[in-house]
């Protein structure tokens, strides 16, 4: 039997991960999040000498989150992690929050696809422990195959595609260098439909250089015009997260966007990349049923992606 300590503060030497933390759960991304106010907890592992549980949560006015601006942030663990170790951790953590002051915890998991048995394990076991769902989002994600991503396309979007390829519509990996013109590039597309984008591009930049190798930049070109174009974020090194992409409204004739997710796809099996994440289908807290509907036509599957918050007496 394993032997385990729960410990509160930073990573003491000697010790190592025994799993890749998500991007968005490493501690320089939080830093980017906010400077200060984090705690942090980890579960070790006596035997393996390795860390095999984390979370951390930003203090704010009573509020614990583990989520200040990124897509998820949760407790983060082993594949092989014992359930009974698991929950005991959480509830640590809590009793920890508890104590020195906290009257609020917010976690928002990753997508349920991301790894079905650790999230629905995660998932039981914050129900177990009080925690309400405050919100729930839709989102699709691609499995990458040995098939192509047209085998797997609703007979509509196998047209659409044929269609871009045949207005000799071609697809680039872009140096990470220009992050600043497909930025603008999006947030235009972004803004002929009344939306905006999350970040700022300062703030995208100063992510991108803490986390170059996380980032990959594809553009759709027609006669060297960018006709659509994505920013996306290797969560791990499993999982590509479509983090922010559009095409012009202009050019909807030729569907620059499915020719543009296929060749991401084709970028994800080149990489031995498992899941191409498309990201939430939602609007101000409801369902955006047409987007919905376009990333599941691609092929892609629905998933979910909740976000848990408990009230500490």
């Amino acid at each position: 039997m394993e032997d385990f300590i729960f410990h509160e503060g930073s990573l003491p030497s000697g010790y190592r991960f025994g799993f890749e933390p998500a991007v968005f759960h490493q501690p320089a991304h939080r830093k980017l999040q906010a400077a200060t106010g984090w705690t942090t907890f980890h579960a070790f592992s006596r035997t393996r000498d390795e860390v095999v549980a984390t979370v951390a949560f930003h203090v704010d006015n009573g509020t614990a989150s583990c989520c200040v601006k990124s897509p998820f942030g949760t407790a983060d663990f082993v594949d092989d992690l014992a359930p009974k170790v698991l929950y005991d951790f959480l509830v640590y953590a809590e009793d920890q929050l508890r104590a020195a002051g906290a009257t609020r915890i917010v976690m928002k998991n990753y997508p349920l696809a991301y790894h079905y048995g650790k999230g629905s394990l995660l998932t039981t076991f914050l129900l177990n422990l009080g925690y309400t769902v405050s919100d729930a989002e839709a989102g699709a994600v691609i499995d990458v195959l040995p098939e192509e991503l047209e085998e797997r396309m609703h007979p509509w979007e196998k047209r659409k595609l044929r269609k871009a390829q045949q207005s000799g519509i071609q697809f680039r990996e872009m140096p990470l260098d220009n992050v600043g013109e497909i930025y603008l590039f999006i947030l235009g597309c972004r803004k002929q439909k009344g939306h905006s984008l999350s970040m700022t591009l300062p703030e995208l930049k100063e992510t991108l250089q803490a986390f170059p190798k996380h980032f990959a930049l594809f553009g759709a070109f027609q006669f060297d015009v960018m006709v659509a174009a994505s920013i996306a974020i290797h969560v791990n090194d499993r999982i590509l997260y479509n983090f922010y992409s559009a095409h012009q409204q202009e050019f909807d004739s030729f569907s620059p966007a499915v020719f543009l997710i296929a060749n991401i796809y084709k970028y994800c099996r080149t990489n031995e990349i498992a899941l191409l994440d498309l990201g939430t289908s939602a609007w101000e807290g409801k369902p955006n049923f047409s987007l919905l509907d376009f990333k599941l036509h691609l092929g892609a599957q629905p998933t979910t992606k909740l976000t848990f918050e408990k009230q500490l007496s």
